[in-house]
């Protein structure tokens, strides 16, 4: 099976440290309330893409739709980014996903930018038999791993400030 990683674009920078989550949201899904209320706050311009990684991974209503088709009834929370230098709001979802613990991750690449980008992982395969969609966990880093028709169905669409990386699982 083929398996790809759903990230943001690094091209459209990092908000990382810039969004205050409640911290309820902080706890994690099962935590959060159905609607929940961020905010950001940078003097500079900011540009949001479909997927925002950090603190905890959000998607855009056009991801959710297509992540959906592939995993009916997929499990959500409403989260509205207020940037305030802005005066503007976003509106995300939080989804619930199944969280897969990794036992191991390899071959570390280096791209053009120099930073690292893990390409392999160790899984217990029995856990991810039938998912079309999985959260991989790896310490405090999480994944959105998603099979190849999810990949394709992402990519037949154009979706801003979302990048689609091949990897391999080695199941244990």
């Amino acid at each position: 099976m083929e398996y790809f990683i759903l990230e943001q674009d690094r091209r459209l920078g990092s908000l990382d440290g810039m969004i205050t989550f409640s911290e309820q949201m902080k706890q994690g899904y099962e935590f959060a309330k159905d609607e929940e209320v961020v905010f950001v706050n940078s003097s500079k311009a900011l540009e949001y893409g479909c997927i925002l990684e950090k603190p905890d991974l959000l998607v855009s209503d056009e991801v959710y739709q297509i992540l959906n088709r592939y995993e009916r009834g997929l499990a959500h929370k409403k989260v509205i980014v207020i940037d305030m230098a802005r005066n503007g709001q976003i509106h995300y979802y939080f989804p619930k996903f199944t969280e897969v613990p990794c036992s191991n991750q390899e071959s570390v690449k280096k791209n053009a930018e120099d930073t690292e980008k893990i390409d392999h992982f160790t899984v217990d395969e029995k856990l991810i038999e039938g998912l079309s969609m999985f959260k991989l966990k790896f310490f405090r880093k999480s994944y959105l791993v998603v099979r190849l028709d999810v990949a394709e169905g992402m990519l037949r669409t154009s979706l801003y400030g979302l990048n689609v990386r091949r990897i391999l699982i080695n199941g244990r």
